[in-house]
Parts: C-alpha cells; structure tokens; sequence
C-alpha cells in the first residue's frame, strides 16, 4: 500500500469511527406540531456583548425595548450561554456542529463530516416532512457542504440576487435575505412547514459598514432600499477607526432587525432560535476571553418555553453563568426538548 493510500483508509477510518461515537438523540419533532422552525446564527454575537460592561451597558436600551416588545406581542423568551467549537472567525465549524450533533473544532474535523456525514437537523426535519433551507448569503461559490448539512434548497449569493449598495466584505445586508427568504419561502401558498438555517453575515469583522434598518421591509428588495441620507452615512462610516465600536453597531443592529422581523415578518407560531457562531476576535472580546456564545428561544408556545426553561435556559433575553452546554450538546437538548414526549439520547 502507497503512502497516499494508507493516508486516504485511514482518513475514512477516522471518519467512519467518528460517525459510529456520535450520540444519537430520538426526537419524532412532535412537540412542535409542524411549525416553522428557523435557526438563525448571528456571525460574531459572542458572550462578550453580556459580559464587557461598556457593552452590555450601551445596549441596555435596544435591549429593554425589545423586551417590552416581546411582552407586549406574546413572544417568550429564554436564554443560555454555550460553548462554541471556534473562537473569532471559522464560523462554518459551529454551523456544522450545531447542525450535526458532533464537536467540530478544526478544518480536519470539518473534512471528516463532509465525508461521513451523520444525520442532521436538517435531515430530521426533512424526514418529518419540513422543507429544509440553507440561507447563507455570504456563499458565493459552488457550495457541495451544503448537501451534507441536509438542505433542499440553499439562497446563496447567487440566488439571492442582490443588486443594491455593497455593505462590508460581504455585500447584502442581512434584512434583504430575510425579506428574501420572506417573498420565496414563507409567502408561499399550500408550501409545507420550513426549516430554515440563516447564517447572517453583517456583524462579520470588520463589523462595518452597517447597513441603516429599513422599517418598511418591503422596501428592502426594491431600487432605492434606503433613505439617500441614512444610506451615505452609513457607508462613509470606517469601522477600522474603532472595532469595538464598530462591533456595538452592528450588535444593535442585528438586536434592531431581530425586532423587526419578529414583528412584521416571522410566522405568528415560529419557533425561532438566535445564536453567536463564536466571539468576536480578541481585539474586541479582550485577553482571556471564553468561547462562550449566547442563544436564545422565540416561541409564543408555553409549553416549549417551558421545556428549554426546564432544559436550563434563563427566562428573558440575558443567559447566566455558567455555559448550559457545549454546542454539540445544544443539538441534543433541542431535539429532546421537541420530542413528544421528551427525548432519550442513547
């Protein structure tokens, strides 16, 4: 045997064993009945925003407003840190961790799933009827990896069509791939019930620039998606002047357009889960630094309120110390928290 072939068996072997150690967690999704169920990964949305106090304290506002709009409008809340497999950029090791239930913390690891790949939250949530989305709009090349995290259907780049005003290293702005994913998915008449996966991008470092929120979103898709005014402003702001900054817009930012689309374009019985990928690099989170990232539950539902409150989750929008789970775990707890009758993992 060559060396490039030993290599190669021994790749598959790795990735064959892997696949066998991963816990496989029953869940027939009855908790949840057949509703819409979107993860959402804010890029960058690390434990830091809760943890920095200059931060937290410049956010204390945008946050109080939007708990008071939960409040009024029926939406529960529940919140908890978990650890993150990556720490500043890699963002596609969280995705594929959360995703597949495994612990993904290197590029090797990464290459393991792709070529044994184990079953998904998209794959169950397909199986159970669901069609299953990939909105990913920093995408801009042929993207294969997709498949294997259990898509039907992937709003790229290209997809997504975007012909507006550029925004940072990646272009759209995230409430265009909402109001996207809006018009061609959710509007859909007799459609089935979605699994949608939205990886933002907009808070991505440099954290800027940060496109102005757009209150009527469907204004979004159309020529002129911003007021002249708000949109020069925006674009001759430099987030290199100052990340930390720069960081905090785009962290009001994602809390502003979470608001809204809650409010004028999610499903009225969604569930919703909002996590960070990994912290910001350490310029911003600062020396020593957890991996911690926070995630959130939207529901209107009581009883699943309920369950991730039992599960460990804090009531509200803070998590508390100390990280619930790693994020591999957190694929478990939610798959046993829609189980009809509670999950076992064996």
């Amino acid at each position: 045997m060559t060396p490039v072939y030993a290599r190669q068996a021994a790749f598959l072997a790795r990735a064959a064993n892997t696949v066998a150690a991963t816990p496989m967690t029953r869940s027939d999704l009855g908790a949840i009945g057949g509703t819409d169920f979107f993860t959402i990964f804010f890029e960058s949305y690390g434990a830091v925003v809760f943890e920095r106090p200059q931060l937290y304290a410049a956010l204390t506002a945008e946050l109080a407003r939007f708990d008071e709009f939960l409040h009024r409008s029926g939406w529960r809340t529940a919140s908890a840190f978990v650890d993150s497999p990556t720490f500043g950029g890699a963002s596609w090791l969280a995705h594929a961790t959360l995703l597949s239930g495994r612990w993904i913390t290197r590029e090797a690891d990464y290459r393991l799933f792709l070529a044994a790949p184990s079953e998904t939250l998209g794959d169950r949530f397909r199986a159970a009827g669901y069609r299953t989305i990939g909105l990913f709009p920093g995408i801009k090349l042929d993207w294969p990896e997709g498949a294997a995290l259990g898509f039907e259907r992937i709003l790229d780049a290209r997809a997504l069509a975007y012909r507006g005003p550029a925004f940072g290293w990646w272009t759209i702005p995230d409430q265009y791939s909402l109001e996207v994913l809006h018009q061609r998915e959710i509007m859909r008449p007799d459609r089935r019930p979605l699994f949608v996966t939205f990886a933002s991008i907009m808070s991505h470092w440099p954290f800027g620039p940060t496109p102005p929120y757009q209150p009527d979103w469907s204004r979004v898709t159309g020529p002129a998606p911003f007021a002249p005014g708000a949109l020069a402003k925006a674009l001759a702001a430099d987030p290199l002047d100052d990340l930390s900054a720069a960081y905090l817009r785009t962290i009001k930012h994602n809390i502003r357009l979470l608001y809204g689309f809650l409010a004028e374009r999610a499903p009225a019985d969604a569930l919703i889960l909002v996590t960070g990928d990994h912290q910001p690099p350490a310029i911003v989170s600062g020396k020593a630094a957890s991996w911690s990232v926070p995630v959130h539950i939207f529901t209107r539902d009581a009883t699943i309120a309920r369950r991730f409150i039992q599960a460990g989750f804090q009531p509200g929008l803070r998590p508390k110390r100390p990280a619930l789970t790693r994020m591999d775990g957190l694929n478990r707890l939610l798959l046993e928290a829609l189980d009809s009758n509670g999950g076992v993992t064996r």
